[in-house]
């Protein structure tokens, strides 16, 4: 008697199939574990050695173990969740990531303003009529917030680079002063101070860089 001609009906391959559920749950595998296994079912199911009945098993069971995979995979955090997250390990980084997001909702925008204009012109709608020069004003609305939205990167790049190159001078002077302030001599310690102190002053600019704006008008990206 074959595998499957002793499952006489699907409702004993699908108890069968919650044994396995709960065998593998049991086990506590990892991803990667149940990975391996998903991969050693595939391969079990495209076996030609084994019988038609043992590999349509081996199907069976491999996807119970993707949907067990699937169901164990966090859901994927959106773009818009990702930046609230960066906002308080990594401010600078969450004003980059939401600037890229909007530039790409105002790219889309202007793709739907022309690919409507492109519309109405197909369909022949007289220039003066009152559809097209509305789909003409927003094209010419969008286009002109990217235009603005696009000629802010070149100073939001290099605001960003200056930060870094303060940060950078800063972290060597705040090493050095510390080295030196202890010293014996009253010269050296007054060396290390300004040191110090020129490194507050260094981190404090990087800060503001990375605190400005990076748009004037916040409707330009709404």
């Amino acid at each position: 008697m074959t595998i499957l001609e002793s499952m006489a009906n699907e409702r004993e391959i699908q108890e069968h199939l919650s044994i396995v559920r709960q065998r593998i749950e049991s086990e506590g595998l990892s991803r990667l574990e149940l990975k391996l296994r998903y991969r050693q079912l595939v391969e079990e199911h495209q076996d030609s050695g084994l019988t038609d009945d043992a590999r349509e098993l081996a199907r069976a069971e491999s996807e119970l173990v993707r949907e067990i995979i699937h169901e164990s995979t966090p859901p994927q955090p959106t773009p818009a969740e990702v930046v609230e997250r960066l906002k308080h390990e990594n401010p600078a980084a969450a004003e980059s990531l939401d600037w890229q997001l909007k530039l790409e909702a105002k790219r889309n925008t202007v793709a739907e303003a022309e690919a409507a204009l492109a519309e109405a012109e197909e369909r022949g709608w007289a220039i003066d009529s009152e559809g097209y020069r509305r789909r003409a004003a927003a094209l010419s609305s969008a286009q002109e917030a990217l235009g603005e939205m696009e000629a802010r990167v070149p100073p939001m790049l290099e605001r960003e680079a200056q930060a870094i190159s303060y940060e950078q001078e800063a972290t060597e002077l705040m090493y050095s002063g510390s080295m030196l302030e202890n010293s014996a001599d009253d010269g050296v310690q007054r060396n290390a101070q300004k040191m110090l102190g020129r490194a507050d002053e260094l981190f404090e600019r990087a800060g503001q860089l990375r605190t400005a704006r990076p748009f004037s008008n916040e409707s330009a990206v709404s």
